[in-house]
């Protein structure tokens, strides 16, 4: 419950946060979000559930067994301490440099915050819309959105590109260095902890690569969107970011936004939280099924004999 307030609406209130902070969706009672209360309990308490929310629920099933130690070996649960660890001492030095705050201890509780309520994309805010848009500098605000837009953990609530992508695509850089440096011979083998001990597979590596581009993609079709509508590029880019990773934060969101924008965010709200690969699944469906289905079946059938026409060279070749 909140410190100040009746008790039956402290509770209704204290519930309904606890449970948006950890599904990470962010819906708060209040229009000024976690800003309201001016508590430094309540958004502790957030933090610890909002980051429960962004991690693996494989994971947390881990540790309620007793296995902790598999808990913190997870390559995914130690990209996750690295990347909120450095985010967060890149926005700290934004923000001190910028002079906005000049309270050390308000300017880390409110940095903490608002670092771990963008990585889990939860969206809650322990400042104002205005002052996320004028107080942030520049710099502090694209690092609010790049944390947003890498998201929390695979198989979590969270949004994003996620942790487990970005281990695996840092994984496959290792490996490729290996390789250059291995002699011809060798046979290069990179192996990470992942819900037990896996090597590193190519199809899991091109799958990560994928999606992680069409993310990045979709942030930077957003952006130009709302450069078009007139908004300066890093709000536009702040604000695609969030949109395309449910990430919850706004600062050009509003009654009086242009509706095509409106309708591109809902786009890409909507792509985003599919994650592009049923999305286009769904839409390569949707264009099939309105192609006749004898073209369909002629198509097929000369896809098949150029498959086996092939095939014979190759065994042709190998003879």
């Amino acid at each position: 419950s909140v410190k100040g307030m009746v008790p039956v609406r402290a509770v209704l209130h204290g519930f309904w946060v606890s449970i948006s902070g950890f599904i990470t969706g962010g819906f708060a009672p209040m229009s000024d979000s976690i800003t309201y209360y001016h508590s430094t309990v309540v958004e502790i308490i957030l933090m610890v559930l909002m980051i429960m929310g962004a991690i693996n629920f494989a994971l947390h099933l881990e540790a309620w067994k007793g296995r902790v130690e598999p808990f913190f070996k997870d390559f995914e649960t130690r990209t996750m301490i690295i990347w909120v660890l450095a985010m967060l001492v890149v926005l700290t030095a934004s923000l001190s440099s910028s002079g906005q705050f000049t309270d050390l201890p308000a300017l880390l509780r409110r940095g903490l915050f608002m670092v771990v309520s963008a990585f889990t994309t939860t969206g809650f805010q322990n400042i104002t819309g205005n002052q996320l848009a004028t107080v942030f500098s520049s710099g502090a605000l694209l690092t609010l959105g790049i944390i947003m837009a890498v998201g929390g953990g695979g198989g979590s609530t969270a949004g994003g590109i996620k942790f487990s992508r970005i281990g695996l695509i840092l994984k496959s850089v290792v490996a490729t260095v290996k390789q250059t440096l291995a002699p011809d011979s060798a046979r290069t083998v990179v192996t990470y902890n992942h819900l037990g001990r896996q090597n590193l597979n190519e199809g899991a590596v091109k799958e990560a690569m994928t999606v992680f581009m069409l993310f990045v993609v979709t942030y930077l079709a957003g952006a130009l969107v709302g450069i078009a509508y007139g908004y300066p590029a890093p709000e536009a880019f702040f604000q695609s970011i969030a949109m395309t990773s449910n990430g919850g934060l706004s600062v050009l969101v509003g009654p009086g936004m242009p509706v095509g924008l409106e309708l591109f965010y809902m786009l890409q709200m909507w792509a985003g939280r599919l994650e592009f690969v049923t999305l286009l699944a769904l839409i390569v469906q949707i264009v099939v099924s309105f192609v006749p289905r004898g073209l369909r079946k002629a198509v097929a059938a000369r896809a098949a004999a150029a498959d086996d026409g092939s095939r014979g060279l190759d065994e042709g070749d190998a003879l």
